[in-house]
């Protein structure tokens, strides 16, 4: 069941994305930011970002699973004490029982970034769409009044906002893994 969310959520953020993106383009007041997926001033290449998608979720729908199906080894008090564990993502060593503990929290934080991530770009779009400042415009001048184009300047700004929703989605994660280990009882 939690697989099934996790692959319907991703698929509506994933069209919110692609709608609001549109809506944003044809009223002139956005602008792709990722060069692959720009094709011309006003229009993006919805082929390429479906496929894009697609190879995305697949890795994700198996690290999850994963994560989910060892959700036991996670100790408690990593799961009750999240906030502790967001540098585990650095933490990586196979034959540490310590690190395989929290291989499942790392796991469920891979999938739960990118639907956090998903989210604000959408949240982003539809405050473009309305004329408001946005964080995404706003990373993108930022970067490139330094000097940054292209794929540097679409990296610099998602990586930006990348990282608040790596440590919420380390909460998610948590939380998730907690409902799970509820339900193995």
């Amino acid at each position: 069941m939690a697989i099934l969310l996790l692959v319907a959520s991703y698929i509506a953020l994933t069209a919110a994305d692609f709608a609001t993106t549109l809506i944003g383009l044809r009223s002139g007041n956005a602008v792709e930011l990722n060069p692959a997926a720009a094709h011309g001033a006003d229009n993006i290449r919805i082929g390429f970002l479906v496929v894009a998608n697609i190879a995305l979720l697949l890795p994700l729908v198996v690290a999850f699973a994963v994560g989910i199906v060892q959700a036991h080894r996670v100790p408690r008090t990593a799961l009750s004490h999240w906030w502790r564990h967001v540098l585990d993502i650095f933490y990586v060593s196979p034959l540490n029982d310590h690190a395989r503990q929290r291989r499942p929290l790392r796991l469920v934080t891979a999938a739960m970034t990118l639907l956090v991530l998903k989210l604000v770009i959408v949240g982003s779009n539809l405050l473009v769409i309305a004329g408001h400042p946005n964080p995404t415009t706003l990373l993108a001048v930022m970067w490139t009044h330094a000097g940054l184009e292209g794929p540097a300047l679409y990296w610099a700004a998602y990586g930006v906002m990348i990282v608040p929703c790596y440590i919420a989605a380390v909460g998610l994660a948590a939380a998730t893994l907690k409902l799970a280990q509820r339900n193995r009882r």
